[in-house]
Formats: C-alpha cells, sequence, structure tokens
C-alpha cells in the first residue's frame, strides 16, 4: 500500500480551497482519505464530497480509531469486552470522553465519567447514548466523587488534562479542579481485583500528569505497553474494511504533524 502524508503547510484545505473542493480532487487521486484535525464537521464533509472511504483519525469531537485500540487491548486482556467496568477520570467533555462513552454503549460495557459537573460529556450526546445503551445492555453512570468510581472497575483511564489546541494557560485551571481525579494507586486499590490503568497518550510531562507515572516507570497495574501495538492492527482493519484486501494509494492528511500510523 503506497501512502502519501499530507501535514498542514501541503494544502490549502480550508483556507483558499473549500474542504468541498479539496476532497472531490483528493478522491480522485487516492483510494481513501484518513484526516487527523480539528472539527469534526471537516471531516464528515470530507466524507460526504470524496467519494473514497475517510476515517476520522482525531478531531476535537470524537477519536473512534483510538477507541476501536484500547478495546482491541481490553478485549485480549480480559477476553471480553461485555460487562466490563470502564471508568474514565478527568475532563470527559472533548474526543476521549465522547468516544469512549460512544464506544462503551455500542460495545455493552458499563461506563462510567468521573469528573467535576462542568467536565461532564454534552447532555444531548449523554442521551443519545443512553438509547444505544438500552439495546446492548450497557449502563452509563455520571460520578464526581473519584472513590466511589474507583470501587470495582476493571478498567481506570485518563487522558491529558489540557487538549490539544489549547492554550498552556489553562493548565492552573485544570490543576486545581482536577488533581482529585489523577489516578494513583489508592485508587487501583480500591477498583477491582484485575484492573487495570490506561491511557490514550501521549503524556506532556514534566507538566502535572492525570496519572501516577511515567511512560518510563510504567505501574505494574499499566496496560500501556500491550496498547502500544493495537493502533497499527486497527488502522489495516479499518482500510481492508472497504471490500477490499487492502488500499493501494490512501492519504493520510494529518494536520497535527502526527506520525502516520500513531493515534
Amino acid at each position: 500500500m503506497e501512502v502519501t502524508y499530507l501535514d498542514p503547510s501541503g494544502s490549502q484545505i480550508g483556507k483558499k480551497e473549500s474542504i468541498a473542493d479539496t476532497a472531490r480532487v483528493l478522491g480522485r487521486m487516492f483510494d481513501g482519505i484518513e484526516y487527523r484535525g480539528y472539527g469534526q464537521q471537516i471531516v464528515e464533509d470530507l466524507a460526504h464530497y470524496a467519494g473514497v472511504p475517510v476515517w476520522n483519525g482525531l478531531t476535537n469531537e470524537f477519536h473512534p480509531t483510538q477507541i476501536l485500540a484500547d478495546f482491541l487491548t481490553i478485549r485480549e486482556h480480559f477476553g471480553k469486552l461485555k460487562g466490563i467496568n470502564f471508568v474514565y477520570f478527568g475532563d470527559a467533555r472533548y474526543n476521549m470522553g465522547n468516544s469512549l462513552m460512544v464506544g462503551c454503549a455500542k460495545m455493552g460495557l458499563h461506563f462510567t465519567a468521573c469528573a467535576p459537573k462542568k467536565y461532564q460529556p454534552d447532555a444531548a450526546l449523554v442521551d443519545e447514548c443512553q438509547k444505544i445503551a438500552a439495546q446492548t445492555g450497557a449502563t452509563l453512570s455520571f460520578e464526581e466523587d473519584p472513590v466511589k468510581a474507583a470501587k470495582g472497575a476493571d478498567v481506570l483511564y485518563t487522558d491529558v488534562w489540557v487538549s490539544m489546541g489549547e492554550p498552556v494557560e489553562v493548565w492552573a485551571e485544570r490543576i486545581n479542579d482536577l488533581a482529585a481525579y489523577q489516578i494513583n494507586q489508592q485508587l487501583m486499590d480500591i477498583a477491582g481485583p484485575h484492573a487495570v490503568f490506561m491511557h490514550c497518550l501521549p503524556v506532556q510531562l514534566p507538566a502535572p500528569e492525570p496519572w501516577c507515572g511515567t511512560s518510563d516507570s510504567l505501574c505494574s497495574w499499566s496496560l500501556l505497553k500491550p496498547a502500544h501495538k493495537s493502533p497499527c492492527w486497527v488502522r489495516w482493519s479499518e482500510y481492508a474494511s472497504n471490500g477490499k484486501d487492502s488500499l493501494p494509494n490512501t492519504l493520510l492528511p494529518y494536520h497535527t504533524g502526527h506520525c502516520p500510523f500513531c493515534v
């Protein structure tokens, strides 16, 4: 498979050229497009106009490929997804909190967002996920007390407290609001007997992190190392899902400058 990487300086997408026009041109040049950037509407417009498969590599609102990779890791570790008690700690308003809630609802996991009230997911998305959960046996709950949320958890998950594109000035507020939601040994001791820790990465050391360790000193209950291999398998599965064994010519316009195979 040939892969073309289009970085932020390599296109006029959304600037001198409309998303629709860019999508039509790229759709004639490539067999598939994966977009990693900011607004969700951009990737939806690409999908509408390109005429070829388009995958969401990350937007402000959703990060579905990361969830597929994480669920693969969870299934490999526990042997199942349905019925897993999954708790997300921290800022649950953006792409990771949103997508984990959607994924848990669809796959029958018991999802808890543990965060202060102002950091909980959007009510409209919660309502949509509750409807899905009613059909799959999943449950969704929302908790402000980390101790209550951690009790009996199988997976304790977190992400950085400042999302991609946000100014560093918001760190002080986030640390003040979310310090109590750091995943540490105390929370792991409260969790289920086989509980594991997950983080979508990357970390932002030496800034304060929403978990107790560093990528070089992983706790014994971490699934970070096993999770490293999952994104590549997910990528190939996505590409094959269009009905072909492979896509001979694929565009990866990662507008944030990340490695094409890093979620």
